[in-house]
């Protein structure tokens, strides 16, 4: 006996995102892992690969170090000021990404869901008595 199980979740949190009664929020942290996967555009996967060899803890030691070698006091905060553009960018396409990845296959956002990278929030009404 087949039992009916109604709307799916993708299709229910779908519905209630367009009528404004729930959000979803982004687990920057598992979410690192997982964007330049969901992303088909190779220059996103490009930024990550850069960011990921600029941010490497060897890369910024040996990027200090050569600078202060060679005297270069002043690129160590060009090198500090182009590091945090690079993260502030991939920070941003992380959750927008993520989001629009989710949001436009019902697979994805299954797999996302399951593994905690997405998490559905309810919005309350200010105005509505408790």
């Amino acid at each position: 006996m087949a039992e009916d199980k109604g709307p799916s979740l993708y299709k229910l949190v779908i519905d209630r995102l367009k009528n404004g009664e729930i959000t979803i929020d982004v687990d920057k942290s598992s979410s690192l892992r997982t964007y330049a996967r969901l992303s088909e555009n190779p220059f996103i996967k490009l930024l990550h690969t850069t960011v990921y060899i600029f941010s490497h803890p060897f890369t910024i030691i040996g990027v200090v170090i050569f600078l202060l070698v060679m005297g270069e006091f002043f690129f160590i905060l060009y090198y500090a000021v182009g590091l945090t553009i690079l993260l502030v960018l991939e920070d941003y396409l992380v959750k927008k990404v993520t989001l629009l990845s989710a949001l436009k296959k019902k697979s994805v956002f299954d797999e996302l869901y399951k593994n905690g990278v997405i998490k559905i929030k309810e919005i309350f009404d200010p105005h509505h008595p408790i």
